[in-house]
């Protein structure tokens, strides 16, 4: 399985644009090795690419040129590569691409996982991510994959971290803890794995030494979604508090799923909101070495 479901390149017809960006990404991660190439060769220095549409012929023949360039730097070492300036879905260009990342967390690779993701809403996260992965113990392939894959459902790819629903929805669920009047919209989804219900505010509240469950305490809740560096922590605790990370390591994004967003494994499939999403991008964030 690989990224791209479409050629990209010379002579691609019908080209679609998450390919397009994904190509991008891509080349961008091999920047210095591409000028490397082109100063051996006394070509001019490249620049990374701004991850945008196909604007012009200018725009097809510079992402052109690009593949070439990874191409013939790549053809010797890989005599499969033809540098034709295209690539092909499951091509030798596109699995040498992929297989050439380096291993470990980047925020740039979240757009390869999923091409809707806009930078501007990643890059807020991205002062505070790896170190609280790492701190957490989310911080093997398998675990940052399954995270990132839950995440990308739960936070509606990074555009939310609070829940679009007012939560009158969980007024009077008792299973969440909601015995008060109000408590339904007062503890709705926050943080990018969304905090959810009087009981959960209530753990993650003596976890923090933070007061979240006062009628006076709303500055409090809305941090949890409003501040990047708490969005990562609730959502973190959850996981360590659920002991995903062992769901993880058995390589079982179902069951991850099914703690995230129905609480438990034991629950139907139907229960759980998006699984073939957050199985897919599990599936794709593994293949990037997220």
């Amino acid at each position: 399985m690989g990224l791209i479901l479409s050629a990209v390149g010379h002579g691609a017809k019908a080209i679609d644009w998450k390919d397009v960006k994904i190509v991008r990404i891509l080349l961008n991660f091999y920047i210095t090795d591409l000028n490397k190439y082109r100063v051996l060769n006394n070509q001019s220095i490249l620049t990374p690419m701004v991850e945008k549409g196909l604007k012009s012929k200018k725009d097809m023949d510079e992402l052109i040129d690009r593949i070439k360039c990874y191409q013939l730097l790549m053809k010797k070492s890989n005599p499969a590569i033809i540098a034709d300036g295209r690539i092909d879905p499951d091509s030798a260009t596109e699995k040498k691409l992929i297989e050439g990342l380096a291993s470990g967390f980047s925020v740039k690779k979240i757009e390869l996982v999923e091409p809707w993701v806009k930078f501007e809403d990643t890059s807020r996260y991205d002062n505070f991510f790896q170190k609280l992965l790492d701190y957490y113990s989310i911080n093997t392939n398998l675990r940052r994959s399954n995270f990132i894959g839950q995440v990308l459902v739960e936070s509606d790819k990074f555009r939310t971290a609070q829940e679009y629903a007012d939560g009158s929805e969980y007024e009077g669920r008792t299973n969440l803890g909601n015995t008060q009047a109000g408590d339904g919209p007062r503890f709705k989804g926050r943080g990018l794995i969304q905090l959810t219900g009087r009981k959960n505010y209530e753990e993650f509240e003596k976890y923090m030494n933070i007061s979240f469950t006062g009628l006076n305490d709303g500055a409090n809740r809305d941090k949890i979604s409003q501040d990047p560096w708490m969005a990562i922590v609730v959502s973190c605790w959850f996981w360590s508090k659920n002991s995903i990370n062992d769901w993880c390591d058995a390589d079982n994004a179902k069951n991850v799923s099914k703690l995230v967003n129905a609480g438990s494994i034991n629950k139907p499939d139907s229960k759980v909101n998006g699984l073939k999403e957050r199985l897919d991008y599990t599936k794709r964030a593994k293949i990037v070495k997220i």
